[in-house]
C-alpha cells in the first residue's frame, strides 16, 4: 500500500465534476460584458467624454438582460468617469441626445452626449463642436489678412 494513499484519494475526490459549480454559458456572458465595456469606452472616447458618462444598455433578450443587470455594479467602476449604467429592455425609454453602437441583434449600447451650455439650452456635443468650428472658420479670413499685413 502506498505511503500517501489518503492524499491521492483526496485529490481524486476533489477532481470529480460537480454539476452545482458548472456554468456552461460563463464564457459567452463574460464576452458579452467585456464587449459592452469596450463599446462604452469607445463611444466615450469618440465623443471626447471623460467624466459624467451615463450609459444605457438595451437588451431585448430576457436572459441577457438579467445577466447584464447583475453586472452593472461591475461595469460602472471599470469605465473611467462613468457615473451610471442602466440596463433596460425597451428602446423607447432611451433618453434623447444619445450616441449608440449595436453589439448584436439583441444588444445596443447608448451613451448620453447632451451637454448644458452657458446659454442654458441643451445641445449635443457634436453641435457644439460644429458651432465652434464654424465660428473659427468665419474668423479665419480676417486673421489671415492681419497676418499677411504684419508680415
Amino acid at each position: 500500500m502506498p505511503k500517501y494513499s489518503f492524499f491521492s484519494s483526496l485529490v481524486l475526490t476533489c477532481r470529480r465534476k460537480n454539476p452545482e459549480f458548472e456554468y456552461p454559458d460563463a464564457e459567452k456572458d463574460f464576452d458579452t460584458v467585456f464587449a459592452t465595456l469596450r463599446t462604452i469606452r469607445s463611444l466615450a472616447a469618440s465623443y471626447n467624454l471623460q467624466s459624467n458618462i451615463q450609459a444605457t444598455i438595451v437588451s431585448t433578450s430576457p436572459n441577457e438582460n438579467a445577466m447584464l443587470v447583475s453586472q452593472t455594479s461591475t461595469i460602472v467602476p471599470l469605465v473611467k468617469g462613468c457615473k451610471s449604467a442602466k440596463v433596460i429592455s425597451d428602446v423607447s425609454r432611451v433618453a434623447d441626445g444619445c450616441g449608440s453602437a449595436v453589439l448584436s441583434p439583441t444588444l445596443t449600447v447608448y451613451l448620453l452626449v447632451k451637454v448644458r451650455h452657458k446659454g442654458g439650452e441643451d445641445k449635443s456635443r457634436l453641435n457644439c463642436v460644429c458651432r465652434d468650428l464654424s465660428t473659427w472658420t468665419q474668423r479665419l479670413p480676417s486673421a489671415r489678412k492681419s497676418w499677411i499685413l504684419r508680415n
